[in-house]
């Protein structure tokens, strides 16, 4: 691993958040940023990224729209990099010129293993009693991550498998958070639990997520594979990552 953070996003169908991602994105903190288009097809990142040749992009696309794969787009992004240090977040995140200078510090600083890292979201005062903190936004050791064995894609087309992650890291990581407060940008969408649909849906005008109701043994099933693969995570990383088919674009 050489020196240094790869920046690493999910983008799905939202050209506004990405442009301007990449408008200000900051090449003194981060060595390179991954953007993995997970599936979109009525606005794919490519024409967006295509605005910028002079920046250190790898642009990967998942080539079928699965309904939210973003544990596998984190698990492929992952597999590209090749720096010591990984910032995950989402298209919609906002780390300003100060944040990103202090991250670079962060990572800079820690020669030893054990840490990882994540922030605070728009307003402490906002989020407390709720998720003062984001759990799906952080800083990690690109080789502390593999340890867990990766995402659980067992879970693409749905949301749950963050907070199996994150619980996962810090079996053998301690969380740190950062003093830094993040833009969110979208401040989130309201979920609707349904079984109108088999995959969750977004409707980014009214700011909603449609997600699929889960049965008690499905999800008994999904978590019981879990379990297996926490104590058998080499195996588990070698036959159960990236289960979709995938690209490199070329810029």
């Amino acid at each position: 691993m050489i020196k240094g953070i790869t920046y690493c996003t999910t983008y799905y169908n939202e050209s506004e958040l990405l442009y301007a991602l990449l408008d200000n994105f900051n090449t003194s903190a981060f060595s390179r940023i991954i953007i993995v288009d997970d599936g979109s097809m009525e606005s794919p990142a490519e024409p967006v990224v295509r605005m910028f040749p002079t920046l250190p992009i790898t642009l990967l696309r998942i080539k079928d729209d699965l309904g939210f794969n973003s544990h596998g787009a984190r698990n492929l992004a992952m597999r590209h990099i090749e720096t010591e240090w990984a910032l995950l977040t989402d298209i919609d995140m906002y780390y300003d010129e100060s944040i990103a200078g202090d991250i670079h510090k962060t990572a800079s600083e820690q020669n030893g293993r054990g840490n990882y890292y994540n922030f605070w979201v728009n307003d402490k005062q906002d989020y407390i009693g709720r998720c003062e903190m984001s759990h799906n936004d952080f800083l990690i050791r690109t080789d502390d991550y593999w340890i867990s064995g990766g995402y659980d894609e067992e879970f693409t087309g749905i949301h749950y498998g963050d907070r199996l992650f994150t619980d996962r890291l810090n079996t053998y990581l301690k969380r740190t958070t950062m003093p830094n407060i993040v833009i969110d940008k979208r401040m989130g969408r309201k979920t609707v639990m349904t079984d109108t649909v088999t995959k969750t849906t977004y409707d980014d005008r009214n700011h909603l997520l449609f997600h699929p109701l889960l049965d008690a043994g499905r999800l008994k099933k999904l978590t019981d594979a879990v379990g297996y693969r926490n104590e058998r995570r080499e195996l588990w990383q070698r036959d159960n990552i990236l289960q979709f088919d995938w690209e490199v674009i070329k810029l």
